[in-house]
């Protein structure tokens, strides 16, 4: 399996924290749950994938 470099700045660090953080709280989530660790996975995913745009990644796990 190939693994490449990956980088964030730190305003997309906090782009994608909020965005986190937002759907623990909508979600009634804490941080330590599964469920918390599986949405941080899938948005760091999306947004490793192209998916910039914070409602674009909204959208993209509103089903999750």
């Amino acid at each position: 399996m190939h693994r490449y470099a990956f980088s964030l700045h730190p305003d997309e660090v906090d782009l994608l924290s909020q965005l986190f953080e937002d759907e623990l709280d909508r979600r009634h989530l804490d941080r330590d749950e599964g469920a918390a660790e599986e949405l941080a996975a899938k948005i760091f995913r999306l947004y490793q994938s192209g998916v910039r745009e914070i409602d674009d990644l909204r959208q993209k796990i509103s089903g999750s």
